[in-house]
């Protein structure tokens, strides 16, 4: 019998963890409006903000490869929008 793989909890710092990756991947600038870049700026930020509450430590070696990763796409998505204004 095949078992399933243990998917981690939503309440887990894995969990939240997974759940921001996949909130991130949703963030969409469908048509290029100035409207839709400050949305996903302000979803970026929040996101950031979010992702600043899970302890990093508390996660196993991948997730906190995750963590990182996800802080620093995050970072950047903002800053090319809100500095570089790449929009424009």
């Amino acid at each position: 019998m095949a078992r399933a793989t243990a998917q981690p909890r939503a309440s887990s710092p894995a969990g939240r963890l997974a759940e921001l990756v996949t909130e991130t991947q949703q963030v969409r600038i469908p048509t290029r409006a100035a409207s839709e870049y400050a949305a996903a700026s302000s979803s970026y930020r929040d996101l950031l903000r979010r992702l600043a509450t899970i302890d990093r430590t508390s996660l196993g070696r991948d997730d906190q490869v995750d963590h990182d990763l996800l802080s620093a796409h995050l970072r950047t998505r903002a800053f090319e929008i809100d500095s570089l204004k790449v929009h424009e």
